[in-house]
């Protein structure tokens, strides 16, 4: 049977899209890193997206050996591929860690069937809007790559208890845009620019030295965050599959911290650990 995609208009809080839209407003600049153009990048509203942090060596040029300055960014969700494709630009060496199995954070594709292949569905932002200039302009190049396209579906409220659809005002209507063939179209795209090398299924879990420590340079631990494998059968006896040990990931120049789960007590609550800024401590 023919596969349709259906999205639901769902009323949320402020998307990723809303806060990169504010974000091109804001103006509040990152640290500079010596070594690449990151002066222009600005930090979203705290107000908004409040997990965007970062820390960076006092002298990079120092740490890089004149090679391009590495920098590791946390989360692949809008808000990190977006720094982290700015950086890339400024002539960093950027590595993006990811928890889960591909890009997209709050614009993720969930899929099922073979390779994927049974279906599909959004579950995180259903669509975003572009009234800011900058952000426009910024939505009108994922167009032109075939990232995004407008929605142009019938949109409407749908009362739950009589069953009753009353189609939106046409004069209502506001922009709606997708990414295309799926939400996470954008988060993939920026994922693929040059200079960004995506690192999926890890979970960082500590940073080490900074400032003041040895050349000042960053190293980033992290584990891998695919499921264990279960036995169906309770009665089974297995062996303990023994824990992974720690990969550490040295000579960042800076660090980037754009997934709240960096700071959240979740670290505490699902892997009895401390949240990983607080290493920076």
């Amino acid at each position: 049977p023919a596969m349709h995609a259906v999205r639901l208009g769902l009323s949320s809080g402020p998307s990723a899209f809303r806060s990169a839209a504010r974000a091109s407003r804001a103006r509040r600049f990152l640290a500079r890193v010596d070594g690449c153009a990151t002066h222009d990048i600005a930090e979203p509203s705290p107000g908004r997206t409040r997990h965007v942090a970062m820390a960076s060596s006092r002298d990079a040029s120092e740490t890089s050996g004149g090679t391009p300055p590495r920098v590791a960014v946390v989360g692949a969700g809008i808000s990190g591929l977006t720094a982290a494709s700015h950086l890339a630009r400024g002539g960093c060496a950027v590595t993006v860690y990811e928890t889960g199995r591909g890009p997209g954070g709050r614009t993720s594709t969930r899929r099922a069937g073979p390779d994927g292949a049974g279906w599909q569905f959004d579950h995180g932002a259903q669509y975003f809007a572009a009234k800011d200039p900058a952000f426009r302009a910024i939505v009108e190049d994922w167009r032109a790559e075939g990232l995004v396209a407008e929605w142009t579906g019938v949109f409407g409220t749908l009362d739950a208890t009589t069953g009753t659809f009353v189609r939106e005002d046409v004069s209502e209507t506001k922009e709606r845009w997708v990414g295309t063939p799926s939400m996470n179209a954008v988060a993939k795209g920026l994922a693929r620019r040059p200079g960004i090398s995506l690192v999926t299924s890890r979970r960082v879990t500590s940073f080490e030295g900074g400032p003041g420590i040895g050349d000042g340079s960053w190293t980033v631990v992290h584990r891998s965050s695919a499921p264990t494998a279960k036995s169906d059968d309770p009665g089974a006896k297995t062996d303990p599959v023994p824990a992974e040990p720690p990969r550490r990931d040295a000579r960042f120049v800076a660090v980037v911290a754009a997934d709240k789960q960096t700071a959240s007590d979740r670290s505490v609550r699902v892997y009895g650990e401390d949240p990983p800024l607080l290493s920076l401590d």
